[in-house]
């Protein structure tokens, strides 16, 4: 059993912020030893083999076949989805997996039919491809009835090295993240894992939790940029977003995990982007002789997670309670090792910022780009800054996260670099997507990047010349009558006022997703929505409202120098390789 504090009384936690400065080394030779560098041409044809074979079992039928997913008002038979088989080139197929994984979806939607429900014969699994925004929200809507479980379980065993006996115990659990189980499911209450992890995540990353989490981070996050050694010159650097990302991971991490545990272990961080660096490659399950230093990086992570949970008691933690409210039931729970929890944690950190970081370089690039946006985004910062000595240039994080074009700037950004497969499986029943049956245990596939490129959903402005292939900051604003709750839009595409600034002034611009339900979906939807959607929100604003405010960044290259990474796309927000990118600071 993976028990080692008491952890029951977890709501007497309090968060607190400091400052550490990260000067360790990232992989030490007295640690692990002396470190081989990767042999780049053994990488590359592994991997080339590794994908060939992939294509040859899972879909050999592609070069005997014929793709024939039809659209709404072209399908002969009504309930049962077509079949899609598609014969394309092998090189190309293949090429587009590996060098652009995003585009495989949207290829597959967009060439033959962009809505509907299709059937893609992979080898001895049937897979449907759901797509188009009336067809999501049917999916949406009967989520409970469906598990998400299934991609989770592999990103747990190869991404963060969750040790096979403990992955079986995790896949026991088919009772769903809801209060109630799947009546079919036999899982004890106390090992409902992922009910008890969906549920900790979504109690502490909103309400009040969320607020103090939030003005730790900005504390943090404000102390940081102030030790930045940049004076009154202007200091020209290549790479924005390597340098706002030591910054905001350092802060995420204290505001999560507290201060103590930088402290305590300063190289954390580093080894994380060593091994995040790769780890699209961990997820096809690359093995640790071809990556010995992502490998290793990641067993410094996990090392240093199993040590802090062991010598971490309830009185000495200081970060947000939702770590120890998963101490507290995994401890419960006779299949989880120790070893295991600390996998567990890797991954709720790595939700945390992996993807969030680079998000807010997207949405401080684009609007840094565009002074007339940038000074009316300064304006709703402004306004949200607490006045009084006391409070040293505190912003209100919940006037913040509800400001107009903020909020519009945020779900642009996320619209336009969120591209990610999400996977359901129709554990219970047959599911009904409009006029479509998908039969019971069956795997369900969606492609954001379909949803947020079909310009048949989007603003693209009076005369087209905001198409969707372009960031436009103000996509999401409209202009009108004050909504009701019923017409007010929400990150999940259903109503929230909480979500939409309401202005006094019946003209007034008001930020609203009600018209993109089904179309804007970087979190998923429905019940399976993702629960720290919030948290991810509010640390994109505060960290482009931060740095803005505090430095003055001007920058000198176009977006045509920066070269997205479509490998990773499938996993992460699109990042770069490489940034000639010389911006003075």
């Amino acid at each position: 059993m993976a028990n080692h504090q008491n952890y029951s009384s977890y709501e007497s936690i309090t968060s607190m912020t400091s400052i550490i400065q990260l000067n360790t080394p990232l992989v030490t030779p007295a640690a692990y030893g002396k470190l081989e560098p990767e042999p780049p041409s053994l990488v590359f044809l592994t991997h080339l083999v590794l994908v060939s074979l992939l294509f040859v079992l899972f879909f050999r039928n592609a070069l005997s076949s014929s793709l024939s997913l039809r659209t709404k008002d072209s399908r002969p038979q009504v309930g049962k989805p077509p079949q899609v088989a598609y014969m394309k080139p092998l090189v190309r197929e293949l090429t587009t997996f590996v060098r652009a994984p995003r585009r495989l979806g949207t290829a597959i939607t967009q060439s033959f039919g962009r809505s509907g429900v299709g059937c893609l014969k992979f080898f001895m699994w049937d897979v449907y491809v759901v797509s188009g925004a009336d067809y999501l929200k049917a999916v949406w809507k009967d989520s409970k009835g469906m598990l998400s479980c299934d991609g989770l379980n592999v990103a747990l065993r190869n991404m963060f090295n969750t040790p096979r006996k403990d992955m079986a115990f995790i896949k026991s659990d088919r009772s769903g993240i809801s209060l109630d189980p799947h009546p079919q499911s036999s899982t004890e209450p106390e090992n409902r894992v992922f009910h008890h992890a969906f549920k900790a995540t979504a109690n502490f990353l909103t309400g009040i939790h969320l607020n103090a989490t939030a003005q730790n981070f900005q504390a943090a996050l404000q102390r940081r940029i102030e030790n930045v050694p940049v004076q009154q010159d202007w200091v020209e650097m290549d790479d924005l977003l390597g340098f706002l990302r030591p910054l905001i991971a350092c802060s995420t991490v204290e505001a999560i995990c507290g201060p103590t545990f930088l402290r305590r272990f300063p190289d954390f961080v580093e080894n994380f982007y060593e091994f995040n660096g790769k780890v699209h490659k961990l997820l096809y399950g690359w093995p640790g002789f071809l990556m010995p230093r992502v490998w290793r990086a990641r067993e410094r992570c996990i090392a240093i997670l199993q040590q802090w949970r062991a010598t971490t008691s309830e009185q000495d933690f200081d970060g947000n309670g939702m770590m120890l409210r998963r101490w507290s039931f995994f401890s419960k729970m006779q299949g989880m090792s120790d070893y295991g929890v600390a996998c567990q944690d890797l991954g709720i950190l790595w939700g945390m910022f992996s993807n969030s970081i680079p998000l807010a370089f997207w949405l401080s690039w684009h609007t840094l780009r565009d002074l007339p946006l940038l000074a009316e985004a300064a304006v709703e910062v402004d306004a949200c800054r607490k006045r009084g000595k006391d409070y040293n240039r505190s912003l209100d994080t919940t006037k913040l996260t509800t400001q107009p074009l903020l909020q519009s700037l945020y779900a642009e950004t996320l619209r336009k670099y969120v591209a990610v497969y999400m996977t359901r499986t129709t554990e219970c029943k047959d599911a009904q997507v409009l006029d479509y049956r998908i039969p019971k245990n069956k795997l369900v596939l969606i492609n954001s990047n379909t949803a947020h490129m079909d310009e048949r959903n989007w603003n693209v402005g009076a005369e087209g010349e905001h198409p969707v292939d372009s960031f436009w900051g103000e996509r999401f604003l409209t202009h009108g009558k004050i909504p009701t709750s019923h017409e007010s839009g929400t990150d999940s595409g259903y109503a929230s006022p909480s979500d939409v600034s309401l202005d006094q002034k019946p003209e007034a611009r008001r930020f609203s997703l009600d018209r993109y339900k089904g179309a804007w979906i970087p979190f998923g939807g429905g019940s399976h929505h993702c629960p720290g959607r919030q948290w991810v929100k509010t640390q994109m604003l505060l960290s482009f409202a931060i740095v803005t405010a505090e430095m003055d960044i001007e920058i000198l290259h176009e977006q045509g120098d920066l070269r997205i990474d479509m490998a990773r796309t499938y996993i992460n927000t699109m990042v770069y390789r490489i940034l000639p990118f010389p911006g003075p600071f």
